[in-house]
């Protein structure tokens, strides 16, 4: 490099670094306006948050409270019983009614996939299945189950 282009480079650091410098001493009044919003921002999105937080919380102790009231004894014959405990299925907002049906065959509360499908079909709810946290089990019956994921029972 050349004397001359050294001196430029130069010359272009020294500039940089005062206007960097001015930046810093001028106060300008619209950054904290900037830091304000997006605090703001934060704050609401932990607010809302935490509320989906709680919701959840409830939600769980409802689940839990329901499992201890509804949780009974089946006889299966006289000689031995089979406890019926009632597991937590979620359906999630927007879920197709496909992937729910094989999310409970998944879970084993229901056997036959088709057999779901065709009796949402019959009662013309194949699209109406109801977003939420069931408290299921497989002894309620595929026809109970779908009943109650669709709003009916």
């Amino acid at each position: 490099m050349t004397k001359l282009k050294l001196r430029f480079l130069a010359l272009g650091f020294f500039a940089a670094a005062l206007i960097l410098a001015g930046f810093q001493l001028v106060d300008m009044p619209f950054l904290p306006e900037l830091k304000n919003d997006t605090t703001d921002g934060y704050k609401e999105k932990y607010e809302s948050i935490s509320v989906e937080f709680e919701n959840y919380k409830l939600d769980q102790e409802s689940i839990a409270s329901t499992k201890e009231s509804s949780s009974s004894k089946i006889s299966i014959d006289s000689s031995s019983e089979v406890e019926a405990v009632p597991s937590v299925f979620k359906i999630k907002e927007g879920e197709p009614s496909s992937v729910v049906l094989q999310n409970l065959v998944d879970a084993k509360l229901i056997n036959d996939y088709e057999k779901a499908q065709n009796y949402l079909i019959e009662k013309g709810q194949l699209t109406n299945i109801q977003y939420g946290t069931y408290a299921l089990s497989k002894d309620m019956g595929y026809e109970k189950i779908l009943d109650m994921i669709i709003g009916q029972e």
